[in-house]
Protein backbone atom coordinates (compact mmCIF):
# COMPACT_ATOMS: atom_id res chain seq x y z
CA UNK A 1 0.00 0.00 0.00
CA UNK A 2 2.86 2.35 0.85
CA UNK A 3 4.50 1.79 -2.55
CA UNK A 4 1.24 2.43 -4.39
CA UNK A 5 0.79 5.70 -2.52
CA UNK A 6 4.40 6.73 -3.29
CA UNK A 7 3.94 5.96 -7.00
CA UNK A 8 0.68 7.95 -7.01
CA UNK A 9 2.36 11.01 -5.48
CA UNK A 10 5.31 10.70 -7.85
CA UNK A 11 3.03 10.57 -10.91
CA UNK A 12 1.00 13.48 -9.56
CA UNK A 13 4.18 15.55 -8.98
CA UNK A 14 5.41 14.83 -12.53
CA UNK A 15 2.00 15.72 -14.02
CA UNK A 16 1.84 18.96 -12.03
CA UNK A 17 5.43 19.87 -12.94
CA UNK A 18 4.67 19.29 -16.62
CA UNK A 19 1.49 21.34 -16.32
CA UNK A 20 3.36 24.24 -14.70
CA UNK A 21 6.07 24.00 -17.39
CA UNK A 22 3.47 24.18 -20.22
CA UNK A 23 1.57 26.96 -18.47
CA UNK A 24 4.78 28.99 -18.09
CA UNK A 25 5.44 28.92 -21.84
CA UNK A 26 1.81 29.73 -22.65
CA UNK A 27 2.02 32.77 -20.36
CA UNK A 28 5.25 33.87 -22.05
CA UNK A 29 3.60 33.56 -25.47
CA UNK A 30 0.62 35.62 -24.28
CA UNK A 31 2.96 38.25 -22.83
CA UNK A 32 4.80 38.51 -26.17
CA UNK A 33 1.44 38.85 -27.96
CA UNK A 34 0.38 41.53 -25.46
CA UNK A 35 3.64 43.43 -26.02
CA UNK A 36 3.13 43.33 -29.80
CA UNK A 37 -0.45 44.58 -29.43
CA UNK A 38 0.73 47.32 -27.07
CA UNK A 39 3.33 48.43 -29.64
CA UNK A 40 0.68 48.46 -32.38
CA UNK A 41 -1.65 50.45 -30.13
CA UNK A 42 1.09 52.98 -29.42
CA UNK A 43 1.80 53.34 -33.14
CA UNK A 44 -1.91 53.83 -33.85
CA UNK A 45 -2.17 56.48 -31.14
CA UNK A 46 0.85 58.31 -32.56
CA UNK A 47 -0.69 58.18 -36.03
CA UNK A 48 -4.04 59.50 -34.73
CA UNK A 49 -2.21 62.31 -32.94
CA UNK A 50 -0.33 63.18 -36.14
CA UNK A 51 -3.56 63.12 -38.19
CA UNK A 52 -5.31 65.35 -35.64
CA UNK A 53 -2.45 67.85 -35.85
CA UNK A 54 -2.58 67.75 -39.65
CA UNK A 55 -6.37 68.24 -39.59
CA UNK A 56 -5.98 71.20 -37.24
CA UNK A 57 -3.45 72.73 -39.64
CA UNK A 58 -5.56 72.11 -42.74
CA UNK A 59 -8.73 73.53 -41.20
CA UNK A 60 -7.16 76.55 -39.53
CA UNK A 61 -9.45 79.53 -40.21
CA UNK A 62 -6.57 81.84 -41.20
CA UNK A 63 -5.25 79.30 -43.70
CA UNK A 64 -8.71 78.66 -45.16
CA UNK A 65 -9.30 82.40 -45.48
CA UNK A 66 -5.99 82.86 -47.37
CA UNK A 67 -6.79 79.93 -49.69
CA UNK A 68 -10.31 81.21 -50.31
CA UNK A 69 -8.99 84.67 -51.17
CA UNK A 70 -6.37 83.14 -53.46
CA UNK A 71 -8.41 80.53 -55.35
CA UNK A 72 -12.08 81.53 -55.06
CA UNK A 73 -13.54 84.56 -56.72
CA UNK A 74 -16.36 85.07 -54.25
CA UNK A 75 -18.29 88.30 -54.14
CA UNK A 76 -21.06 89.37 -51.79
CA UNK A 77 -24.56 88.31 -52.79
CA UNK A 78 -26.41 91.06 -54.62
CA UNK A 79 -30.12 91.65 -53.93
CA UNK A 80 -30.93 90.82 -57.57
CA UNK A 81 -29.52 87.30 -57.02
CA UNK A 82 -32.04 86.44 -54.30
CA UNK A 83 -35.24 84.85 -55.57
CA UNK A 84 -37.93 82.38 -54.57
CA UNK A 85 -37.76 78.67 -55.25
CA UNK A 86 -40.76 78.91 -57.59
CA UNK A 87 -38.83 81.34 -59.82
CA UNK A 88 -35.96 78.88 -60.37
CA UNK A 89 -36.45 77.05 -63.71
CA UNK A 90 -36.42 73.26 -63.63
CA UNK A 91 -34.50 71.15 -66.14
CA UNK A 92 -36.66 70.65 -69.20
CA UNK A 93 -38.59 73.92 -68.68
CA UNK A 94 -37.91 76.82 -70.97
CA UNK A 95 -35.67 79.49 -69.56
CA UNK A 96 -35.33 83.15 -70.50
CA UNK A 97 -35.87 83.95 -74.19
CA UNK A 98 -37.61 80.57 -74.67
CA UNK A 99 -34.33 78.60 -74.61
CA UNK A 100 -34.23 75.33 -72.71
CA UNK A 101 -32.49 75.39 -69.35
CA UNK A 102 -28.97 74.00 -69.87
CA UNK A 103 -28.08 70.80 -68.08
CA UNK A 104 -24.70 70.39 -66.50
CA UNK A 105 -22.61 67.73 -68.15
CA UNK A 106 -21.29 65.20 -65.62
CA UNK A 107 -17.56 64.85 -65.38
CA UNK A 108 -16.06 61.92 -67.33
CA UNK A 109 -16.09 58.79 -65.21
CA UNK A 110 -18.89 60.07 -62.98
CA UNK A 111 -21.81 57.70 -62.32
CA UNK A 112 -24.29 60.01 -64.00
CA UNK A 113 -22.16 60.15 -67.16
CA UNK A 114 -22.54 56.40 -67.60
CA UNK A 115 -26.31 56.45 -67.03
CA UNK A 116 -27.40 59.04 -69.54
CA UNK A 117 -26.11 61.18 -72.33
CA UNK A 118 -25.98 64.92 -71.59
CA UNK A 119 -28.37 67.16 -73.48
CA UNK A 120 -26.56 69.34 -75.99
CA UNK A 121 -27.97 72.82 -76.63
CA UNK A 122 -28.13 74.21 -80.12
CA UNK A 123 -26.32 77.50 -80.49
CA UNK A 124 -28.58 80.47 -80.88
CA UNK A 125 -27.78 83.10 -83.48
CA UNK A 126 -27.80 85.98 -80.99
CA UNK A 127 -25.19 86.73 -78.37
CA UNK A 128 -25.77 87.87 -74.87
Amino acid sequence: MMRLLTVFWLVLAIALGTGVFVLKYEVQAREAELAALDDALGASRRQVHMLQAEWAHLTAPDRLHRLADRFLTLTPVQPAQVTTLAAVPRPGDSGPRGLPVPRVKPAPGHRAAARRKPVELAESGGGR
